[in-house]
């Protein structure tokens, strides 16, 4: 993998891509994911052979429209992604820090989260929520 691979990464994501945190109290798990939708299949297949995930296809609903190819990487993966891209984002780099803060306050199990602490991560999941509003 190139820097150049990491910065065309980094403005696909900026331009395309999503960054989010999720957390489910009730289970005891939170977790962050990245991923990226496009009708063009190449750049989601490279972003896949480079730093694994899952891709795939929805189809079309109308004869009109294209199929729609996604991306997602979650977990560890995605803190990957996050920490080889982060130096080359320009608009989504308050949502790339505020997933890596969250992976760090999951401990060492991955997505369990300890027990206790739960304002912490629920003050970083609410600011992912207002910094990925859609709309007013």
């Amino acid at each position: 993998m190139t820097e150049n691979d990491k910065i065309y990464a980094a403005a696909f994501i900026d331009g395309e891509g999503c960054i989010s945190t999720h957390i489910n109290r009730r289970k005891n798990v939170a977790q962050i994911s990245v991923s990226v939708t496009n009708t063009d299949p190449t750049v989601i297949h490279w972003l896949q052979d480079l730093w694994s995930g899952v891709a795939g296809c929805t189809y079309a609903v109308k004869e009109t429209e294209k199929p729609v190819w996604y991306w997602r990487v979650t977990a560890r993966k995605a803190e990957r992604f996050l920490n080889d891209v982060r130096p080359y984002l320009k608009m989504k780099v308050h949502q790339a820090n505020l997933a890596l803060n969250m992976r760090s306050l999951m401990g060492p199990r991955g997505k369990r989260v300890p027990r206790g602490g739960w304002a912490e991560r629920e003050a970083v999941n609410e600011a992912m929520r207002i910094l990925n509003k859609v709309g007013r």
